[in-house]
């Protein structure tokens, strides 16, 4: 799967599915157990749950186990997480499990994130096990449900998938300001970048990011070549007083700092 698609994935995923889960209530269960029907059926009679995407698979260390994201209609009292809990911790054939991880056997707890809870328990009915014809989980979902869950997507490829698309959306907004909105200047640019960079990441971008904006925004040679000069050189000033009306009241220098000698030296804005 490419990032690309992964990213689609993401929006589609969040939009379509969130509107099903959003009034109910998501745990997520893990029990050391031998893959079998006298187990699965043994978890949906002691968790019961109104709905249930469950998958089963093995560990590293080969330890079998089942998966679950249950939900339920209202949300559980502290007194029935801890009755079902219970019911894990008495369950025989747990206790006689010779290949279980004594110190992790099982967990019942409030998910995190319910899509992407839903999304791991589905992994294991898709394309490795769908080449031939098995499925490793079981629901009682919709099929239209199950069919809006896509593949899942592990947290790296998942940091990488948002990293470029939010790199591509501030690359998009920079020629939008160019070429729609005709912003011809520089402190307006300056300005409308900083605050869609704040509005995807969320921090303020680094002093020589602003620099290599300005740098490729304008077109006047004694302006360019001061913004080399300026790379690396610390903060940008906030104050009013130190703008430089010659170049549009441009935030980046003052007029002591003006570079008018000729650029000897090629530069890489890599």
């Amino acid at each position: 799967m490419t990032i690309k698609n992964t990213t689609t994935t993401i929006k589609i995923f969040r939009n379509s599915i969130m509107e099903e889960f959003n009034t109910l209530h998501a745990y997520s269960v893990r029990i050391d157990l031998s893959h079998n029907q006298v187990n699965f059926n043994w978890i949906l009679s002691s968790m019961e749950p109104d709905f249930y995407i469950i998958g089963w698979e093995h560990k590293e260390n080969g330890i079998p186990h089942f998966q679950g994201c249950l939900f339920y209609k209202k949300k559980l009292e502290k007194r029935h997480l801890d009755k079902y809990k219970l019911r894990i911790k008495r369950n025989k054939n747990l206790l006689l499990n010779p290949t279980a991880d004594k110190q992790n056997q099982y967990a019942f707890k409030i998910a995190r994130d319910k899509i992407r809870l839903a999304s791991y328990c589905n992994k294991m009915s898709q394309a490795k096990n769908a080449e031939k014809g098995t499925t490793n989980i079981s629901t009682n979902l919709k099929k239209s449900t199950i069919e809006k869950i896509p593949e899942w997507i592990d947290k790296k490829t998942l940091k990488k998938a948002l990293a470029k698309t939010k790199k591509k959306a501030l690359e998009d907004y920079q020629l939008h300001l160019v070429k729609d909105l005709e912003i011809i200047n520089p402190t307006s640019f300056h300005t409308k970048m900083i605050e869609k960079y704040v509005e995807l990441y969320n921090s303020v971008p680094r002093y020589n990011t602003q620099i290599i904006w300005l740098y490729n925004f304008t077109n006047n040679p004694q302006l360019k070549s001061h913004l080399i000069g300026k790379m690396s050189c610390g903060l940008i000033p906030r104050d009013e007083s130190s703008y430089n009306n010659q170049y549009d009241n441009v935030v980046i220098y003052d007029d002591s700092d003006l570079v008018t000698e000729p650029i000897t030296e090629s530069l890489s804005l890599a």
